[in-house]
């Protein structure tokens, strides 16, 4: 995948995971990772790899709203599995 950085600058490399953290890769030429933020990639790139993985990032002013409706979820389910 050619991934484009904030700065301009353009890059293949395989594309391993994302979190809300960032998107890790992989570089071809000697199988090194390395982690980058979000705001590290291009608008356009961001939107490849979301695209690529199927992944939506929670927005940092939404992450503890995020979280604490996950674990209301994961009760919800721990108590229908009970039935």
């Amino acid at each position: 995948m050619v991934v484009t950085n904030a700065l301009g600058v353009a890059f293949t490399a395989t594309l391993l995971a994302a979190s809300d953290a960032g998107v890790t890769f992989a570089f071809p030429e000697d199988g090194t990772t390395n982690a980058l933020a979000w705001p590290q990639l291009a608008p356009a790139s961001r939107a490849a790899v979301c695209d690529a993985l199927d992944f939506a990032p929670v927005p940092p002013p939404l992450a503890a709203t995020f979280a604490y409706a996950q674990g209301d979820l994961r009760r919800v389910a721990a108590l229908v599995a009970d039935e």
